[in-house]
């Protein structure tokens, strides 16, 4: 009998990505009755969300890049265009705005460095989209889960360098309540 997610899945406006352990997305099977989907347990699964570190890289033209991902537990390749238009567009726009606000006047030296702060973030956030990771980073990859040939892959769409022990470990923490508290109680 299907439950009730797994018949409301396809009709689904917003898709949330399945945070799981590599070897679960290597593992879970296509759905039979949804197209470009996989089941684990009774979840239907577009996107998965996943964390690793880099474990081999190859380049592919000036912008995208193959990503082998592992997280102990297994691999995936994790394709990811760092180029994509969208995001060098709001990466050009952002660089505008840092721009602009450090020609503003009437602002004292302290409000000036209080904007240069704040844009920080933001700056940060797309120049990590638009550079290449290296063997050894640890990341944090959301994305499409699909199957090319005989190999399964993830068409990322996020790929977030993770810098601090401390978002690693929660990130296990995280995985290990869901898959005793969440996972294993849906399967029924």
């Amino acid at each position: 009998m299907e439950t009730e997610k797994t018949k409301n899945a396809p009709d689904s406006i917003y898709m949330p990505a399945t945070k799981l352990w590599i070897v679960d997305c290597l593992r879970i099977s296509p759905h039979p009755a949804v197209e470009s989907a996989y089941l684990f347990q009774d979840f239907v699964v577009h996107y998965v969300d996943v964390f690793g570190v880099v474990s081999a890289r190859k380049l592919i033209g000036a912008s995208g890049a193959v990503y082998t991902i592992d997280d102990g537990t297994g691999e995936i390749l994790c394709l990811f265009d760092c180029a994509r238009r969208d995001i060098e567009e709001d990466y050009q726009k952002i660089q505008g705005i840092t721009s602009e606000l450090e020609n503003i006047s009437g602002f004292t030296e302290k409000e000036h460095k209080l904007l240069k702060y704040m844009m920080k973030p933001a700056i940060n956030t797309f120049e990590n989209l638009v550079k290449f990771r290296e063997i050894g980073d640890t990341v944090h990859v959301v994305g499409r889960l699909c199957q090319y040939r005989e190999s399964r892959q993830v068409k990322a769409y996020q790929m977030r360098l993770l810098t601090d022990l401390n978002d690693e470990v929660d990130r296990i923490h995280e995985l290990v309540l869901l898959y005793e508290n969440g996972y294993s109680k849906s399967k029924g």
